[in-house]
């Protein structure tokens, strides 16, 4: 099968599994947080756009959307879908401009301030360097005077981000990275294997071949969905989500999302 045929039919497993849901589930991306007041009555979804697992270029918004079709929609309610810049998604949940984040990993910080639901996907960590740099990775103690292209608001394990050694260099998104790894303005990104093999494959190929990914030791991380402590119906939400997320992981829709965005390593089981 070509590879032209290959996408056509999964976009079309994708859409025939999330569009009667989706019919629901609107898109949004704003500039500034500030300026943005959501519908009454209305539950807005914010993260940054970081595909596959969020996607405003695809039909049904990525991995984590078509989840959330099947766990926080229903005939009576609506879900916004807010693409914002990682930093300004939290700022927007913490002062209650939008209820629910999502893909977001557990941290000390994060747990005094979220709720957080159940796991629904997992994250692999790797490394990209540039194909020509000799650059071999042997553990954390290899990194020792890198630059390493990572993302605002991000949350990276804590023995990386405290290691004072390895200088860390934050941008807005996972594509600002590339284009300063291909200017040699950093060493290295470090970011999930499956949205790092996204953007590769989304790059004109010439391009693409300038870059190489690293596999790396580090543990798996679980992404949640997360709602403010201060919102009185945080928790509900993510009740909510809880039990749909069993019922789609017992009758196999889950598992036929994460097929058909070939994403079979980052589920949970």
């Amino acid at each position: 099968m070509s590879p032209a045929a290959h996408g056509t039919k999964l976009t079309s497993t994708i859409f025939f599994i999330c569009t009667i849901t989706l019919l629901s589930l609107l898109i949004s991306s704003v500039g500034k947080t500030e300026s943005y007041h959501p519908p009454q009555g209305t539950l807005v979804v914010t993260g940054d756009p970081w595909p596959p697992f969020a996607d405003p270029n695809d039909p049904n918004l990525g991995i984590a959307p078509c989840i959330l079709s099947k766990t926080l929609t229903n005939p009576e309610s609506k879900v916004k879908m807010l693409f914002q810049p990682w930093a300004r998604a939290e700022i927007a949940v913490d002062e209650g401009r939008a209820d629910v984040l999502i893909n977001c990993a557990k941290t000390d910080r994060r747990e005094e301030t979220y709720y957080f639901s159940n796991p629904y996907i997992k994250i692999k960590l790797v490394l990209i360097k540039r194909s020509d740099d000799p650059f071999v990775y042997t553990g954390l103690n290899s990194l020792s005077g890198k630059r390493i292209g990572t993302v605002y608001g991000y949350a990276y394990p804590d023995y990386f981000i405290n290691n004072e050694k390895i200088y860390k260099d934050p941008v807005k998104t996972i594509s600002d990275n590339f284009k300063k790894l291909h200017a040699n303005r950093i060493d290295l990104i470090i970011d999930d294997e499956l949205v790092a093999t996204k953007q590769l494959l989304n790059m004109p190929t010439p391009y693409s071949n300038n870059f190489e990914i690293i596999p790396t030791e580090i543990a798996p991380i679980d992404l949640h969905i997360a709602t403010s402590r201060k919102n009185p119906s945080g928790s509900k939400v993510i009740d909510l989500f809880n039990a749909n997320l069993k019922k789609i992981m017992d009758n196999g829709v889950y598992q036929d999302i994460m097929s058909a965005y070939q994403a079979n390593k980052s589920s949970i089981k």
